[in-house]
């Protein structure tokens, strides 16, 4: 069992291929745009912000690339609702206030 999660963490470590890799303490190196630096014990992870990180006894798992996307996309699907739905009230509004206008001036 054991080896099973050794195996787990190894393959873990290269989930995020490209985008993981350890940072010296020592060394100020630049993080590229909209990634950050999860600690986890003696090592240190680039991961994108934002990326859950679960811990249990014995093991570490990070959010899965696909469920890191999809959980992003459907948090900016539901901004982008809100900001659709302030746009009708504003909509309205402004359709009010351009009757109000047109009747001030059918009375001057």
């Amino acid at each position: 069992m054991k080896k099973w999660r050794k195996i787990f963490l190894i393959s873990l470590s290269f989930l995020y291929g490209s985008v993981s890799f350890a940072f010296s303490t020592e060394e100020k190196k630049e993080l590229p745009p909209g990634m950050e630096v999860i600690k986890m014990g003696q090592a240190q992870i680039l991961v994108p912000k934002g990326t859950k990180v679960n811990q249990e006894p014995g093991f570490i798992t990070l959010e899965s690339t696909e469920q890191y996307v999809a959980r992003k996309f459907l948090d900016v699907e539901g901004r982008i609702k809100v900001l659709e739905d302030k746009e009708e009230v504003l909509k309205k509004k402004t359709e009010e206030l351009e009757t109000k206008i047109a009747e001030l001036h059918e009375n001057i």
